[in-house]
Parts: C-alpha cells; structure tokens; sequence
C-alpha cells in the first residue's frame, strides 16, 4: 500500500454534522439517523494535524447527561456506562492510501480509544473531500458494515464541516 501524502484541506478541527446509517443488507432502505435529523442533534470532533496525527470523539445532544456527582470518579458504575455507551472516541497516526484527487482512504494507528477493543488496531475509512460555499466538508464512511445495538450491520456515513477558529493565532518556537 502507497502512503499518500494528507491534503492540506483535511488539516485543521472538525464539527459533525450528520450520522446516517444504511442498512447493509438493503441498500434501497431509507437511512436511518441514530442521533436525528436535525445539524445541532449532533456533537462530535474531529481534530487532524499536518504532521499525521488524528483525533475523533462523537456523541448525540440527547446522550449528553449530567452526572449525580460533579466528580466523574464518584458516580457508579451504571451511571458511568450510561454515558460512555453514547459516547465513540479514539486517537493515533494517520496515513493515507488510494488517494485519487480528494478522495481515498484513511487509516488511524489507534493508540487510545473509548472501546479497548480498538487499541493497537487499525481503523480504516473511505474520504471525501469537498468545499462549498466557503466551507470544507468531508466525509468519511467504514470500510466495513458495523454491528449495531440491534444486532443488524450497516454502512455508516459521517459528514464533518471544517471550523473555522476566530482569534486563533499559529504559534511558533522561538529559538
């Protein structure tokens, strides 16, 4: 596999906005969207920066919850569950292959995520990048139909805007 080379426009922090989910035994079906329908239904970053290193963390506005206890440490066990199953996170180098203009796959190293199963393995996903109106969009898809709570497989797709960050100010070493 050819390592590609990240395009600029993939650079930079990432706000979901919108999950769907086919199913991947009828692709006619009409998609389903776990979080809702609506742009503000959805709570997610995604951070990728010039030197290959990548971030997601996604959840829904209605799974986010207070906790009984300010202090995360001290609530039970069962409270603590109810928010992690609502919540994906994971993070690791990148690398990109299949690249074809703004489209191809990108692969993350996982070093650290929410679901222990995933360290130390590869996440792949299908890219498409495009901009709109003044606006970066990319979305990415599994390469593979995940198993879902209701026991069925889908294809999954993830639709992320770019932001664009007011006041922020690069910052360099000085020497």
């Amino acid at each position: 596999m050819a390592e590609a080379k990240m395009p600029e426009i993939m650079i930079g922090v990432w706000q979901l906005i919108s999950f769907k989910l086919q199913p991947a035994d009828d692709p006619n079906a009409e998609p389903i969207m776990p979080h809702g329908p609506r742009r503000e239904d959805h709570k997610g970053r995604g951070l990728m920066t010039a030197d290959g290193y990548m971030g997601a963390f996604v959840s829904t506005s209605k799974d986010i919850i207070q906790l009984p206890k300010s202090d995360f440490v001290a609530n039970s066990d069962e409270d603590v569950a109810r928010v992690a199953r609502a919540f994906s996170s994971y993070c690791g180098r990148l690398s990109l292959s299949d690249v074809n203009g703004l489209d191809g796959l990108i692969h993350t190293q996982v070093e650290l995520a929410l679901n222990p199963a995933w360290i130390g393995g590869r996440q792949t996903r299908k890219f498409h990048m495009e901009r709109s109106d003044g606006h970066d969009y990319m979305t990415l898809q599994p390469v593979e139909p995940m198993m879902m709570t209701d026991g069925k497989k889908y294809l999954g797709e993830l639709r992320w805007e770019k932001l664009s960050l007011p006041g922020y100010v690069e910052l360099s070493m000085q020497e």
